[in-house]
């Protein structure tokens, strides 16, 4: 009988499964847009093995990033 394999639900949607051969890359994307890469050995499909280390991508918001100072217009000093 073959093992299942626990993912939790938190990490969202299957977006892609990446890889070629019996090590494969699972990837998710929960509702906060972070991304995360599940790593899986299927060498044994009876017995998959899911790699405790993960890939996480998170996007910066528009809070996070850092805003350009606006310069005046041509012609106006500096404050």
């Amino acid at each position: 009988m073959a093992k299942t394999v626990d993912i939790p639900y938190g990490y969202g949607d299957v977006i892609a499964i990446t890889g070629s051969g019996p090590k494969v890359v699972i990837w998710f994307k929960d509702p906060n847009s972070v991304v995360r890469g599940l790593l899986m050995d299927l060498t044994d499909p009876s017995n998959p093995v899911l790699n405790k280390e993960e890939i996480i991508i998170r996007r910066k918001t528009e809070g996070q990033v850092r805003q350009k100072r606006k310069l005046p217009p041509v012609g106006n000093p500096l404050p």
